[in-house]
């Protein structure tokens, strides 16, 4: 998926890049723990769709 990453940047855009503005603009702001906690889960679903597939068990790219 990395490859499908820099092929479509929108992708990264959406996973990555939109919810670390939007948590800073939320620690800016002072909102509630429960957005908080869902731009954070937003993070670890991406990480673990995105980044998690592609290392293998011993730590090599597959």
């Amino acid at each position: 998926m990395a490859e499908g990453l820099t092929k479509h940047p929108i992708l990264a855009y959406f996973t990555f890049v939109l919810p670390a503005i939007l948590l800073v603009l939320e620690l800016m702001v002072g909102t509630n723990v429960v957005i908080l906690a869902l731009t954070l889960l937003w993070f670890g679903v991406a990480f673990g769709v995105l980044y998690l597939p592609l290392v293998g068990d011993n730590g090599s790219k597959a």
